[in-house]
């Protein structure tokens, strides 16, 4: 049974997995998700990042990581420094540090052979840290 407050995600997506006791987690009224263990949280409103398309899973992950698209924007606009993936050489990583989030590296893994650019996804890279 979902905790008061949260759907099963299977009622909010198509696609719900293989894992149908996931429980979604509204966003509250003019505030900010807050991650829970094994909660996904969910978008309300459309996630854009200005001439870069969004796959499922980046969008899903920027609410569930509590990360804002402006912090997106902001480290491929001017990346601190940017890589090839090495396994799949269509994909690009660019890295930023994020003064609002201590200082943390932010790593925004993009498709650049596709037009718009494809975000695949979005992450706080604990390895880079005190790095780029």
């Amino acid at each position: 049974m979902p905790i008061r407050g949260q759907t099963p995600v299977n009622q909010n997506h198509e696609d719900s997995g293989s894992d149908p006791s996931r429980v979604v987690r509204e966003r509250p009224p003019g505030g900010s998700v807050k991650r829970q263990r094994g909660v996904r949280a969910s978008v309300d409103e459309p996630v854009e990042v200005p001439g870069y398309e969004l796959s499922d899973h980046a969008i899903g992950v920027l609410a569930e990581r509590e990360i804002q698209t402006t912090w997106v924007v902001r480290v491929l606009a001017a990346p601190e420094r940017t890589q090839r993936d090495r396994s799949d050489a269509e994909l690009m990583h660019a890295l930023g540090r994020i003064a609002e989030r201590d200082g943390r590296v932010l790593r925004v893994v993009y498709n650049a052979a596709v037009r718009p650019p494809r975000i695949v996804t979005v992450y706080f890279d604990r390895r880079e840290r005190g790095k780029t």
